[in-house]
């Protein structure tokens, strides 16, 4: 009980620090120019960007093991709220079959326009834990998503847009 108290602080710290941190730069811009020059001093000499003591874990990296595991623990829990927030705005059983099992239930767009608002400037989709988060972080939860099971997502991306459930509705009322 007393871990997940601490993961929802930490969220909640940390999404205060997101959302003011535009606000804090522009108040203390001396702090946050020396906060940019530790950064690029201990990445350019190879240490972890958080700590500045151990090594990098690989060339490519910008944190150490231990700080990488702690970014990686935060980072489960931020999405593990977020993603019981967005479970809780947008309903929690599939919008066509009913299903009510958390592990199958996925996030579907329900129109064309919706689908192709949702991707990065390479047109490349942007994944639901993206969306997700940052609508959790904003507040501003987008239109055109429904919740779905994992079957009927894959059955309408494979059936022209239309679930295998709805056509069986279909068939059984004529």
């Amino acid at each position: 009980m007393r871990v997940t108290s601490v993961r929802l602080t930490q969220g909640k710290e940390r999404r205060w620090y997101i959302k003011n941190k535009l606000q804090r730069m522009a108040k203390f811009p001396k702090q946050a120019i020396a906060h940019k020059r530790l950064y690029h001093e201990r990445k350019s000499k190879g240490l972890c960007i958080k700590c500045g003591v151990r090594p990098l874990i690989s060339s490519g990296a910008h944190r150490c093991k231990r700080c990488l595991a702690i970014a990686c623990e935060r980072m489960a829990g931020l999405k593990q709220e977020a993603w019981d927030a967005a479970l809780s705005h947008y309903g929690k059983v599939c919008s066509c079959c009913g299903e009510s099992r958390l592990p199958f239930l996925t996030f579907d767009h329900t129109s064309k326009k919706a689908r192709d608002r949702d991707r990065d400037q390479d047109g490349a989709p942007i994944s639901g834990t993206r969306i997700v988060i940052k609508a959790y972080r904003t507040g501003k939860w987008p239109t055109g998503i429904r919740i779905s099971c994992f079957n009927c997502n894959c059955g309408q991306a494979r059936n022209k847009g239309v679930c295998p459930h709805e056509e069986e509705r279909v068939a059984i009322r004529a």
